[in-house]
């Protein structure tokens, strides 16, 4: 009786066995099926924005900032910021920028096969914080076009990330994704310059909106705060003396309300005129090395 429990106990370990072997062989199966589907590449998703870490130097990295493409001639226009995106007027890095070159390389991911086909460009770095590639020869349906960007030193001393031909920066152009113009899309340098302001003023644009809605929510937040705290007030007054202590901590925590919230108006305020400063200086010209 007890051999024959035993035995059972054994079929039932073994089955147990198998049954986690292929749970773990399923749950590989599908980690690989999901890392594949939620990859960029095959989704779309952020495919022609910019590289989580595409960091050149300091804290300036490149970003796209505009790209037109026009089916009728076959062309496309990639404009680049690079720079610190969390302050684009900043010059911090523009000693080392300054000595910094970049060989450029479009390649469209749909022809050409295993490589792709390499298209015709024209590279031009416009000051320190802006590149702009001309691209010809654009077939209609072209899916993704690959750009390749690296970094190169001119002086040898400039500390800048580590770059090679087999670790330069990509992106991705998706062709359902890029705005469309009937219009020509290469320009003059000095146009160039101008959509360099634009994409600076368009960021302290941005800036200022943000500031703006902050303005906007601590100006209901005080007119709520404020509504109770006459209420409190009032209730205050005809309360015992039992309850008067809360009513008070109530008064007290909504008067430190009203008071932050309008610190908090006060610096996006500040934070504002800064902004138009810089719109006027960027108008001026003051960025445009």
């Amino acid at each position: 009786m007890i051999q024959s429990k035993n035995k059972n106990e054994l079929k039932r370990h073994q089955k147990h066995k198998y049954r986690k072997i292929y749970l773990s062989f399923i749950g590989v199966v599908a980690a690989i099926f999901i890392a594949i589907v939620a990859s960029p590449y095959w989704t779309g998703k952020s495919i022609d924005t910019e590289q989580t870490v595409n960091v050149v130097t300091g804290n300036s990295s490149f970003h796209l900032a505009n790209s037109i493409y026009n089916k009728q001639s076959g062309k496309m226009l990639l404009e680049y910021y690079l720079g610190d995106s969390t302050d684009v007027t900043s010059t911090s890095d523009d000693s080392d920028l300054s000595n910094l070159k970049y060989a450029t390389r479009v390649v469209n991911m749909s022809r050409g096969g295993e490589d792709g086909e390499e298209l015709a460009i024209k590279s031009q770095k416009i000051n320190n914080h802006f590149l702009v590639i001309e691209v010809s020869g654009i077939k209609n349906g072209f899916g993704d076009l690959k750009i390749d960007i690296l970094p190169q030193k001119v002086n040898k001393r400039v500390n800048m990330q580590d770059f090679s031909k087999n670790n330069y920066i990509e992106f991705f152009i998706k062709e359902n994704k890029v705005d469309l113009t009937s219009s020509k899309v290469t320009k003059s340098y000095q146009n160039y310059v101008l959509d360099y302001r634009q994409y600076l003023i368009n960021w302290s644009k941005k800036k200022i909106s943000k500031e703006q809605n902050t303005i906007k929510d601590a100006q209901a937040t005080i007119q709520n705060s404020q509504s109770n705290l006459d209420s409190a007030k009032a209730k205050l007054e005809k309360v015992g003396d039992s309850q008067k202590e809360n009513y008070q901590t109530q008064i007290s925590s909504l008067e430190n309300d009203i008071s932050e919230n309008k610190a908090a108006i006060t610096q996006s305020q500040k934070a504002i005129s800064k902004y138009e400063d810089t719109i006027r200086d960027i108008k001026d010209g003051d960025f445009d090395n």
